[in-house]
C-alpha cells in the first residue's frame, strides 16, 4: 500500500462472476455467499443444469424418453421429441384399445 492510501471494506452486493450464484454479498472484502441459481424450465424433454459461465442451460432429452402419463388402455403415449413433449397413439391393426374399440390399421388412433 503506498503512504497516505486508507484500504476501506466495501459492503453490500456484488457479483462473484459466477452465473450459477444470485445474491452475493461483500464481506470483508471479499464477495461471498450467493446462492444456487434454480434452472428449472417446468420441461421435462430438457435436461436442466448450470454453466458457471453462460448460466442456465437447457439441453434436449434423447427422442423417445417418457415425458408424462400416458394411457395404454387408449393406446397413448407421451415422449420427447426435439425437446417437446409429444402424444402419440400406439394402436396397431386389429389391437383392442381405445376404450375397448378395434384399431382399423396400423398406427391409427381409434
Amino acid at each position: 500500500m503506498l503512504a497516505g492510501c486508507v484500504a476501506a471494506d466495501i459492503t453490500g452486493p456484488c457479483d462473484d462472476g459466477n452465473a450459477c450464484t444470485t445474491g452475493e454479498d461483500c464481506n470483508l472484502g471479499t464477495c461471498t455467499g450467493g446462492r444456487l441459481v434454480l434452472c428449472d424450465d417446468g420441461n421435462a424433454c430438457t435436461l436442466d443444469s448450470c454453466n458457471p459461465g453462460a448460466g442456465c442451460v437447457y439441453a434436449s432429452r434423447p427422442n423417445g424418453v417418457a415425458c408424462g402419463a400416458g394411457d395404454p388402455a387408449m393406446c397413448i403415449e407421451r415422449t420427447c421429441s426435439s425437446g417437446t413433449c409429444t402424444t402419440s397413439s400406439t394402436c396397431e391393426a386389429g389391437q383392442v384399445c381405445c376404450g375397448g374399440d378395434t384399431c382399423a390399421s396400423s398406427m391409427l388412433a381409434c
